[in-house]
């Protein structure tokens, strides 16, 4: 895997429809006519265009909460580089960049479309699966600007390790 199939995987699904549903999506639907089903949320996306199970036993995801690769859990790994994402200091395609839950709010998860610079503020686009999308297109599933991730001070960059990364 690399991060064209990642981007293509994450563009085979714009237009859909999909609607936003938390806890929805996962590597495992598999339907060749909606690949991604009907419903997902930001990291079960995710998860699907990484083509990786969103329930683990990986000891730093089971400690984190029961298994499950979620923003939290995700934003944490990349921290600590101790599981399935190394962290980057700059966004490639293909990439991804998360903020954790806090202040009870859930956090959020995309992959970098386009970046021209270092750090989470040099991303430009960032394809996600989003609630906000979801309620101003119809499609949860959309191309935006990385200003939902620039907004937050806790964004972080990471690298999934089953993919090769671009040289």
């Amino acid at each position: 895997m690399d991060a064209d199939l990642i981007l293509n995987r994450a563009r085979s699904v714009l237009g859909n429809d999909t609607v936003y549903a938390l806890g929805a999506g996962n590597f495992s639907n598999q339907n060749p006519q909606r690949p991604l089903g009907n419903k997902a949320d930001c990291s079960g996306y995710v998860c699907w265009c990484i083509m990786k199970n969103r329930k683990t036993d990986h000891p730093l995801y089971v400690a984190a909460n029961n298994g499950w690769l979620d923003t939290f859990a995700i934003h944490r790994d990349i921290e600590r580089a101790t599981g399935f994402f190394d962290p980057l200091d700059q966004g490639v395609p293909g990439a991804v960049v998360v903020y954790p839950d806090s202040n009870g709010r859930h956090g959020h998860i995309g992959i970098v479309v386009s970046a021209s610079g270092p750090g989470v503020d040099g991303i430009d686009e960032v394809i996600h699966c989003s609630s906000g999308n979801y309620k101003t297109t119809g499609d949860a599933i959309q191309i935006t600007d990385a200003a939902v991730f620039q907004n937050n001070s806790k964004s972080l960059i990471g690298w999934y390790i089953g993919a090769t990364y671009p040289e």
